[in-house]
């Protein structure tokens, strides 16, 4: 079972994209840092929630998804989606609000 962590700033792009990552998702993290999270994994028809949950938590500091774990389907680069179970996780660093998402492969022997 992979497990990996990204990091993400208050705009939910990605600073962090470690190997890892780039094993699981198939991105370089050339291809991955300065993009946003939700366009490289979160499948389309998710997008807008991903949005939408990521923007109210940095407004009101009240969570929905982070701080949970959530299951999904997370978009691999090569279109196939491979089932994920991700925490994303709030760290106050100096001033600023990045975001630890830490991911596991779900298999069936998970």
């Amino acid at each position: 079972m992979l497990e990996l962590a990204v990091v993400m700033n208050a705009q939910g792009v990605v600073e962090e994209w470690t190997p890892p990552a780039v094993e699981f998702f198939g991105f370089s993290a050339e291809e991955a840092v300065g993009k946003s999270l939700g366009d490289l994994i979160v499948p389309e028809a998710l997008r807008p929630y991903h949005d939408m949950g990521f923007k109210r938590y940095v407004q009101t500091r009240q969570a929905h998804c982070v701080g949970f774990v959530v299951e999904i389907e997370a978009l691999h680069k090569d279109g196939r989606l491979v089932p994920i179970e991700m925490k994303i996780l709030p760290t106050e660093a100096s001033e600023d609000l990045l975001f630890q998402a830490h991911i596991r492969r779900l298999t069936p022997e998970s």
